[in-house]
């Protein structure tokens, strides 16, 4: 599996700090050895109330399926966690070697450790895609977008809005650990 890009430059691209395209022509997962799903249905970010998402069934077989499945799973959480600043499901479901995850989280904490919070954030997967795991894992791309989101200050002030951005190519690699997946590394761009 290849490595990942900076965590930096992904999580700029993927949360509407740095501006992010496609990037060059992705090679297309040939339909004998990939799964290709469609998703389709955002889910609305979670008030601070809401539970965490929960894990699919399907998210936890060692399949192209279940892989893709674990993905969608992860963006929720990742949702949950902006909207709500409880990063320990995303921490449960990431490897602490996963730099785009760990930036993710330190982003969150930092933010609702003082005070403040996001609004707003919705991420939508239109497509995804695996090949059947090999003995580490797999290696999921997606094809994402990012609605538009806000960070609030300790005093509900606005300080910072970050427009949705263009419809964006990234690759998941997703390891396999004794039963159950975990986020590896997150990468911009596609296989």
């Amino acid at each position: 599996m290849r490595r990942a890009l900076g965590a930096a430059a992904v999580a700029a691209c993927l949360l509407g700090v740095g501006g992010c395209s496609d990037g060059e022509a992705d090679a297309a997962p040939s339909p004998s050895s990939s799964s290709s799903t469609p998703s389709e249905t955002p889910t609305a970010s979670p008030s601070p109330t809401a539970v965490a998402p929960t894990l699919p069934p399907e998210a936890m077989e060692r399949t192209a399926a279940g892989a893709e499945a674990f993905v969608r799973h992860w963006f929720e959480v990742l949702e949950y966690a902006y909207a709500t600043g409880s990063t320990e499901p995303l921490d449960e479901i990431s490897g602490q070697e996963c730099e785009s995850c760990q930036t993710f989280i330190e982003r969150i904490n930092d933010r609702y450790s003082s005070g403040g919070s996001f609004r707003g954030l919705l991420i939508t997967i239109s497509s995804s895609a695996a090949p059947p795991p090999d003995e580490f894992g797999s290696e999921v791309s997606l094809q994402l977008e990012e609605g538009a989101f806000d960070e609030i200050d300790s005093s509900g002030r606005l300080v910072g809005h970050h427009p949705a951005a263009p419809s964006a190519s990234a690759l998941f690699f997703a390891q396999w650990l004794g039963n159950s997946w975990m986020a590896f590394e997150l990468a911009q761009g596609g296989s």
